[in-house]
């Protein structure tokens, strides 16, 4: 991911093993959270890509009705 970004306005921040890292998020031009960064951090499981990895927001800046105050997401 690091040398290769999925798409623009995603970054990776820092990893300490291939499973997990931190990434950045900016939010699209022309949307309500245009330029908003947000904080992710993403683990992968041993079963990927059998078991989804866990996503969870580390930044207190982003601010959505699926976003728990714990950082965990709901759908």
């Amino acid at each position: 991911m690091a040398r290769r970004p999925p798409r623009a306005g995603f970054k990776l921040i820092s990893s300490d093993c291939p499973q997990r890292g931190i990434i950045e998020v900016i939010g699209a031009p022309g949307t309500l959270h245009e330029n908003e960064k947000c904080q992710l951090q993403i683990s992968f499981p041993e079963q990927y890509p059998q078991e989804a990895p866990e996503v969870s927001y580390i930044s207190a800046s982003c601010a959505h009705p699926h976003v728990y105050n714990n950082g965990h997401t709901y759908v």
